[in-house]
């Protein structure tokens, strides 16, 4: 006798293997209790929305240089979804992962994500003008080149930390305004 290749008890077993064993069907049994119960307290809608709210909230995070493991990190979300909804390949979503996406608030800057390299470029310049040479950023962030920075739409957060940090250095000393953080969000 070869075991079944699912668990008895499960909606799987009822739909995708047509078991109609007495835990199975009350597996499909209470899916649809479920289903409908949730379909009555959303006013009639159903789980299923289209994913054009979230792709869209997508990309403007995405532009605002928070990245898609930030996202998922934030909003629960499984890569895998993420990446099928921002490419367009999944069209309808859940309700709930609805709301977890557009949950993730636009300028939202953890460890992990990007910094526009413009905060970055503001920092070095101040500093520059304070006297720091070039050689001390290189030195400072372990780069090669510190010029790659201005290139970029965005760095990464720890390459901006170590500025940020490197800055309060400098206004403890006195050598450069304090208010030049507060303007770069750090």
């Amino acid at each position: 006798m070869t075991t079944p290749a699912f668990t008895h008890g499960t909606t799987t077993g009822y739909t995708k293997y047509r078991c109609a064993c007495p835990e199975c069907r009350q597996a499909w049994r209470d899916y649809q209790r479920a289903y409908y119960r949730d379909v009555r307290a959303a006013g009639g809608r159903h789980r299923l929305v289209p994913a054009k709210d979230a792709r869209r909230h997508i990309a403007k995070l995405r532009a605002s240089g928070v990245t898609v493991p930030a996202i998922y990190t934030e909003s629960g979300v499984s890569r895998k979804v993420l990446l099928e909804i921002r490419r367009g390949t999944r069209k309808r979503i859940r309700r709930t992962t609805e709301e977890r996406i557009l949950g993730v608030r636009l300028g939202s800057v953890v460890a992990g994500h990007r910094v526009p390299a413009q905060h970055a470029v503001r920092l070095m310049d101040e500093m520059e003008a304070a006297g720091v040479l070039r050689a001390d950023f290189k030195e400072h962030l372990h780069m090669t080149t510190t010029s790659s920075i201005a290139r970029q739409a965005y760095v990464e957060w720890k390459t901006f930390a170590k500025l940020v940090c490197l800055y309060r250095h400098m206004c403890r000393k006195g050598l450069v305004s304090a208010s030049v953080l507060a303007e770069v969000g750090a």
